[in-house]
């Protein structure tokens, strides 16, 4: 049943493919690097969620690393940052 799920979303992505912008592709990456970034800082979230890269890691809870956390945060909503999620429509 999982196999059949996953091949009707594959294919419906396809399709939506074909209307692509190249806005689309810069979201895509905007997202990816998010997400990506938020599971190595919460790799308990990650175990939770299925992704098992991050199995035997701890969230790190000192001032430095929540530092780092959120100066990678900061890249995605403010302007002088790599990406600016409020750029994108909807």
């Amino acid at each position: 049943m999982k196999i059949i799920i996953s091949a009707g979303v594959l294919l419906s992505l396809s399709i939506f493919n074909t209307f692509a912008t190249p806005e689309d592709d810069v979201f895509k990456k905007t997202a990816n690097d998010y997400i990506e970034q938020y599971l190595q800082a919460n790799p308990e979230d990650a175990t939770e969620l299925g992704d098992h890269r991050f199995d035997g890691q701890l969230t790190d809870y000192s001032a430095e690393a929540r530092a780092t956390h959120g100066r990678q945060q900061c890249r995605f909503s403010h302007p002088e940052g790599e990406h600016r999620l409020q750029d994108f429509p909807g």
